[in-house]
C-alpha cells in the first residue's frame, strides 16, 4: 500500500484541496459522490457499480 505521505501527495496534484478534505470527511462533514471518487481515485482505488442477483 501507498505510504501516508504518496497519498497526500496525490490527493495535493489532484483537483482535492485537503482543507475541504478535511472538512468534508470530518465528523460534520457531508461529502459530495465527485469528492468521495476523486479521494478513491487519488487511493488507486475504483468504485464498481453491478446488478445484485434477482430473487424469486
Amino acid at each position: 500500500m501507498k505510504s501516508v505521505s504518496n497519498e497526500i501527495n496525490h490527493l495535493r496534484a489532484g483537483s482535492v484541496e485537503l482543507g475541504g478534505l478535511y472538512k468534508a470527511l470530518g465528523e460534520q462533514g457531508n461529502p459530495s459522490f465527485a469528492t468521495v471518487i476523486k479521494v478513491m481515485h487519488a487511493l488507486g482505488l475504483q468504485f464498481n457499480v453491478g446488478a445484485r442477483p434477482v430473487q424469486g
